[in-house]
């Protein structure tokens, strides 16, 4: 999520009020410490001014432009074909990500390292760490940028990088600070994690607020040993908010809190954060209830029928 930073300008010449100004708190709107010079107009630090011009450079092959409203990144070997996104290479993002594709450009858009194909370049919302490329004159792929997708909770996170032109701010986990620096800062630890920074140059503040969860969904399957079960298998200790999907003998069946049909198992647990858990096992042919009542009757009908083949031949013996 990106705000607008504020800033107070003071505008003056008199040296009084610029000494003033060298001696008052940094402009940035958080606490942050800062030793240095300051512009004595803008009382912003003067190694990392604010850029007013329309389209602002942030790193080799990235820029900011103020009228769009995104980052544009310049495709080589073309006059001013560039690509357009809402992200900043190498971004982390709970938002949807908007990509605008120049007409006739041949790109490459890869999820999780899956290319995909008839993609809406134009909301890109679903949980993924993201490659765009195109190709090069050599017939190699080029990366063009880079970024992450993250829901309100998330497994794919285990640190943040800042992208070229960006700073941290502040970070904390469960709300205790963590350790960090201008550039870096570890999500080792699971919990809800809140992370600003800003850029310096556009005067932009950001903010990522997510809950990084590397636990896994499980089922108990008290009935299963050793891969097999020799009666019906209870999984409706479920987690709430966990999606099930339940295959039988390589089909897939509707969602049943007891799984009673003899037959080879496939069950995949995810949960919000993007963990996954897979089981395999087999339910063995068993006799519940209603199948040795249904067995009980099958065998007194035989024995009906024996006895009454042994009377009718006894019957016909004696004519």
């Amino acid at each position: 999520m990106r705000r607008q930073g504020k800033r107070k300008i003071k505008i003056g010449v008199l040296l009084s009020l610029a000494c003033t100004l060298l001696a008052a708190q940094p402009v940035y709107g958080t606490d942050w410490d800062y030793v240095g010079e300051v512009d004595p107009f803008t009382g912003l630090p003067k190694d990392t001014p604010l850029d007013q011009s329309v389209r602002v450079q942030l790193g080799d092959n990235m820029y900011y432009d103020r009228e769009l409203g995104m980052f544009a990144y310049p495709i080589s070997g073309t006059e001013n074909a560039e690509i357009d996104a809402t992200v900043a290479d190498g971004m982390v993002t709970t938002d949807p990500v908007s990509v605008t594709i120049p007409e006739g450009t041949s790109c490459t858009l890869y999820r999780n390292g899956d290319a995909l194909s008839a993609i809406d370049f134009t909301n890109i919302t679903e949980a993924g760490k993201y490659v765009l490329s195109l190709p090069s004159e050599n017939g190699q792929l080029d990366k063009i940028l880079s970024f992450t997708v993250v829901g309100e909770q998330t497994c794919l996170l285990s640190e943040y990088s800042m992208p070229d032109g960006f700073k941290i701010t502040g970070a904390t986990c469960d709300e205790e600070e963590v350790e960090w620096n201008e550039n870096y800062v570890s999500l080792d630890k699971e919990g809800f994690y809140c992370i600003t920074y800003e850029c310096p140059k556009t005067g932009f503040y950001y903010e990522l607020a997510t809950t990084v969860d590397r636990t896994a969904p499980a089922l108990k399957l008290e009935n299963v040993k050793n891969g097999k079960a020799k009666g019906p298998v209870d999984i409706s200790d479920v987690e709430d908010g966990a999606a099930v999907r339940i295959a039988l003998d390589g089909k897939e069946i509707n969602y049943s809190k007891v799984l009673n049909q003899s037959g080879n198992y496939k069950i995949l647990l995810s949960d919000p954060a993007g963990n996954t858990t897979t089981y395999n096992f087999t339910i063995l042919v068993y006799f519940d209830t209603n199948s040795m009542a249904v067995a009980g009757v099958m065998v007194l009908l035989v024995i009906a029928l024996i006895v009454y083949l042994m009377l009718v031949r006894k019957h016909l013996k004696v004519r």
